[in-house]
Formats: structure tokens, C-alpha cells, sequence
């Protein structure tokens, strides 16, 4: 006949066995997760560039047309062109004059987003602001932009 002890031995044996078994399972679980991700954000990628592209090219189509147009109505496609040109310097200008900060820090958080995953990078931001409440900015902006150079994770 076994003792309750004798039983309770056994399980103690055998779990560095199911320990073991357990790690092997979690780390195949990530490595599953991580080429779902990673195929994840290459398709995004791929498709986002492709998009890109074809936007650029309706954008350089639709600016050739409007070239040509004012070009024609001005009777000189030189002068049409100009024209063109100067608008989209004039634009130029106001964007980078006015939001180079803004267009940064969309861009940082939308890289940053895919990576993380919308949920955990909000969090991460959350986490952040809670941590930069009582600073004053300039101390908040550097501390920031030193910490979104290396993408970290809170832990859980």
C-alpha cells in the first residue's frame, strides 16, 4: 500500500519533466506568434508601398494634367508648368515651416503602433504621460525622444 507521501514524491519527480515540457510549449508558442507578426507587418509593408506607389503616380499624372491645362489656358506650357511648380512650392514650404514636429512624432507613432500592436502602444503611451505628469516640457521632450529611439515594452 502507498503512503499519501509516496504519491506526493512522484508528482515532485515528475515535475521538472512538465516544467520542462511547459517552456518548450511557450517558446514554440512564440515562435509561432512572432512569424505571425512578422508576416503580418511585411504584408502591411509590401501593400502599403504598393498603395504608395500608386498614389504617387496618379499624384504626378494628375500634376502633369494640371500643368497642361494651365499651360494651355495661359498659351505656353512653360509658363503652365511654372505655375505648377510654384504651387507645390508654396505647399512645400507651409508644411515643413509649419508641422515638421506634427509629421514626426504621426509618423513615429504609427511605426511604433505597428510593432506593438495598437493596444500595446497605447498603453506604452498612457504609461509614458503618466510618468511625464509635474515635468516641465523641455525636460518631458528630451526624456521622450531619447526613450522612442529604442522601442521598449512595459512589462506585464
Amino acid at each position: 500500500m502507498t503512503s499519501p507521501n509516496d504519491h506526493l514524491l512522484d508528482r515532485i519527480k515528475k515535475l521538472p519533466v512538465e516544467v520542462r515540457l511547459l517552456l518548450e510549449k511557450r517558446i514554440e508558442l512564440y515562435v509561432i506568434e512572432f512569424g505571425e507578426n512578422v508576416s503580418k507587418n511585411a504584408s502591411k509593408v509590401i501593400s502599403g508601398l504598393v498603395s504608395g506607389l500608386v498614389f504617387v503616380l496618379a499624384l504626378v499624372f494628375g500634376l502633369f494634367a494640371l500643368a497642361f491645362f494651365v499651360g494651355h489656358v495661359l498659351n505656353s506650357n512653360a509658363a503652365g508648368f511654372a505655375v505648377v511648380s510654384a504651387l507645390l512650392l508654396v505647399f512645400g514650404l507651409v508644411v515643413y515651416l509649419l508641422s515638421p514636429e506634427l509629421i514626426e512624432s504621426r509618423l513615429r507613432d504609427k511605426i511604433a503602433s505597428v510593432f506593438l500592436g495598437p493596444h500595446d502602444f497605447q498603453e506604452s503611451v498612457k504609461y509614458k504621460t503618466d510618468q511625464n505628469k509635474g515635468k516641465n516640457d523641455s525636460q518631458t521632450t528630451s526624456e521622450i525622444s531619447s526613450e522612442n529611439s529604442m522601442i521598449t515594452t512595459k512589462p506585464n
